[in-house]
């Protein structure tokens, strides 16, 4: 794939939401080389949303968050591909932004858009070389269709990385 392909893909489905960083959930990946070349996608794990992230309307702002650890080697331009996708056991959309290394100051949202199951979107982002860890948020709303019709309990997300410069 392109870097203008990447590009195009992570302005495909920008949005614009209020974001609140919480506690931490852990799903350790470090990529080997022979796994940069042929990622995988790797799944959060259910996390779990308070009865209280739900307001009146039925959106729900998880304040739960899912964490995925990636390494970006010496090699690598710096730019990686993360994607995203929705499993395909959810039966409503989802709304994922991520944010890279928050514990480090990080603060830059990389917005998903609305993801119905089994769907995926892609964003480019840049890293330097050494250990990263992105932090994975979740967003429901009722007026966007499926089994959402009060907010979401719960919600899981599968999480690809991989360097820009991988062939194929």
């Amino acid at each position: 794939m392109t870097s203008g392909v990447r590009l195009l893909l992570g302005l495909a489905a920008w949005l614009t939401w209020g974001v609140v960083w919480a506690g931490p959930f852990s799903l350790p990946t470090t990529l080997p080389p022979a796994a940069r070349q042929f990622p995988v996608w790797q799944n959060s794990g259910a996390v779990t949303c308070l009865p209280a992230d739900t307001n009146a309307g039925g959106q729900t702002s998880c304040s739960h968050f899912a964490t995925h650890r990636f390494t970006a080697n010496q090699g690598d331009q710096g730019f990686y591909l993360v994607s995203l996708r929705a499993p395909s056991s959810h039966c409503a959309p989802i709304m994922y932004v991520v944010f890279l290394d928050v514990l480090d100051g990080g603060t830059t949202p990389y917005f998903f858009g609305a993801l119905h199951p089994g769907a995926s979107a892609s964003r480019l982002i840049r890293a330097a070389a050494g250990p990263h860890v992105l932090t994975i948020g979740a967003y429901g709303d009722t007026g966007l269709g499926g089994c959402n019709t009060s907010g979401i309990q719960s919600w899981s997300v599968d999480v690809r990385v991989e360097a820009e410069n991988t062939p194929g």
